[in-house]
């Protein structure tokens, strides 16, 4: 790491000089909580941790609270959502296709949106790979992203689901009940049918599907016949042995739960009842080793066998209709009793909602230094600031003698900073977001200050802080002092008892001490030299003998 590089010149009085952190090196040199540095030498915000994608503005955490006490897998978890809140907030686009879904370790989840988007209760499903045995699982609901594209998607979000709008089968299996043969199934306009022409004991099962022992399924269907039409379940690979929930128009006794039967009367039957050409839900359950079945949404009939079949195949059942029924969709999840619950945390920015990053401390030399103004480049988006403090000391480490922190500044082209004289000082940034769309973002960083020292109180500051004390150990000593007799340049202007008015006298010298100088022998100063006399008469000063009055 590079250390931060001060500039520190010789400057004349009240000349600022300056420090500047513009690099990477610069930056780092310092330390920062909730901020990150770039390589260009800038200071923003830290995402949060563990954020999805910094193309996603906004998340809320979803707690999953398991009320079974069984892990579950694959399971597709039921959350009510107030998209119309996070839609009028600016958080989530009108389509909701900036949704995504993760679990606590990033991975996206599928999802599907099956209703009223843009409301307070919008319902979602959201397939979780793990959900741990009594206790709460945390995931994660992403959104604010303006050019995300939806990826909604009921099949990503239950084990299967199918409605029916390609154009093939491939999937699925054809299998007769109870001995039948001779099934065949189309699909037309988005339905699903048995293209029997004869009476016959028809179903389609999904393949390959790794059914748990606890599930759901449900479909959409109806018929012109009066026969049976609903769901199948654990049906073996000869089709002898398997369990229906079903409907037949005018023969009540077969509603409700049927084991090895397409026709006659149901083990346990169910009060309802259903018209040729009347669309209907139907909806079977698979817990604890008890089936249930549901019609049009609410549960009309549960049965316990006394042991379960434990064939794997699982689809819709045609019994005995011509014309055919038909079938709008397939949807199977895991299912348990009780069934999650979900709460939905508080929105969570991407960025860190503040960080501050406080420089090294930087030093001029000079013991009274004055820190003047900051200023700096920003980058600041809607709902966030940048502003900047200096704290000043005598020490080279911060202790109890700096000052405190002044006040923060905000404006970026120069603020009169208001902090105590000394010869050390630290530049704290502090970055605030509310709900900001990207982070605010400080460069080219600049502390001015004006280096100086006068440690003789004579007003004037030393030479080597940009001063014009020459000698700042001396009070009678600076710029337009009175010159004494003294061998000192009192005024600073580089001459030494130089001559006056006042104070300079011409000496002779008296070689031969008879106390009679040499007129051609002189020193001018403001004191008498060693061997020197005022008197300048001594007609041979080499001779002590000879002088005026001999």
């Amino acid at each position: 790491m590079l250390l931060l590089s001060s500039l520190f010149a010789l400057l004349s009085p009240a000349q600022a000089s300056t420090n500047t952190w513009n690099s990477l090196a610069d930056f780092q040199a310092g330390s920062f909580t909730s901020t990150e540095i770039d390589s260009t030498g800038s200071v923003s915000l830290s995402p949060v941790s563990g954020w999805y994608d910094n193309a996603w503005a906004v998340r809320r955490s979803l707690s999953v609270v398991e009320n079974s006490a069984t892990t579950l897998s694959d399971y597709s978890v039921k959350v009510t959502l107030d998209t119309a809140s996070m839609i009028a907030a600016g958080e989530l686009l009108s389509s909701g296709a900036d949704l995504r879904f993760t679990d606590s370790s990033g991975t996206l989840l599928g999802h599907w949106v099956e209703s009223g988007m843009n409301s307070a209760t919008t319902i979602i499903w959201i397939k979780a790979p793990t959900i741990s045995a009594s206790a709460t699982t945390t995931l994660w609901v992403y959104s604010g992203n303006s050019t995300a594209s939806d990826i909604s998607d009921k099949s990503s979000a239950m084990l299967w689901w199918d409605d029916f709008s390609g154009s093939s089968l491939v999937g699925y299996n054809a299998q007769g009940l109870s001995g039948n043969g001779n099934e065949g199934w189309a699909l037309s306009g988005g339905w699903a049918y048995n293209t029997n022409t004869i009476y016959s004991r028809a179903s389609l099962l999904i393949s390959s599907l790794n059914l748990p022992t606890d599930f759901y399924i449900e479909t959409k269907a109806y018929t012109h016949d009066d026969d049976g039409l609903g769901l199948v379940c654990n049906v073996d690979s000869s089709g002898s042995t398997f369990y229906t929930a079903q409907t037949w128009d005018n023969y009540t006794p077969r509603n409700g739960i049927c084991e090895n039967l397409t026709e006659g009367n149901a083990v346990v039957t169910a009060p309802i009842s259903s018209t040729g050409g009347q669309v209907n839900t139907y909806g079977m359950r698979s817990h604890d080793g008890t089936l249930h079945m549901l019609f049009n949404g609410s549960e009309v009939a549960s049965y316990t066998p006394s042991s379960m079949n434990t064939g794997g195949g699982i689809g819709l059942l045609s019994a005995l209709n011509n014309p055919a029924g038909y079938f709008d969709y397939v949807l199977v999840r895991a299912w348990v009793s009780a069934e999650p619950s979900v709460s939905v945390g508080s929105a969570q920015n991407r960025l860190a909602s503040s960080g501050t990053w406080t420089s090294d401390v930087v030093g001029s030399s000079c013991l009274e230094t004055t820190f003047d103004t900051t200023r700096w480049q920003e980058i600041v988006s809607s709902n966030a600031t940048v502003s900047v403090a200096v704290r000043s000391g005598s020490t080279a480490s911060p202790d109890s003698t700096w000052s405190a922190w002044g006040s923060e500044h905000a404006n970026a082209a120069g603020s009169t900073l208001a902090v105590a004289a000394g010869e050390y000082a630290q530049v704290r940034v502090s970055l605030a977001c509310s709900g900001c769309s990207s982070s605010p973002e400080l460069s080219n960083l600049i502390l001015e200050y004006t280096p100086t020292e006068d440690l003789d109180g004579d007003g004037y500051s030393t030479l080597t802080c940009g001063g014009t004390d020459c000698d700042d150990t001396a009070a009678a000593t600076y710029p337009g002092a009175s010159e004494t007799c003294d061998t000192i340049d009192n005024d600073c202007d580089g001459d030494v008892d130089e001559d006056s008015a006042t104070d300079v006298l011409t000496w002779y010298a008296d070689t031969d001490s008879d106390g009679y100088g040499d007129s051609s022998a002189t020193d001018i100063d403001c004191y008498q030299p060693t061997g020197y006399v005022a008197d300048a008469t001594d007609c041979d000063d080499a001779e002590s003998t000879t002088y005026p009055g001999a």
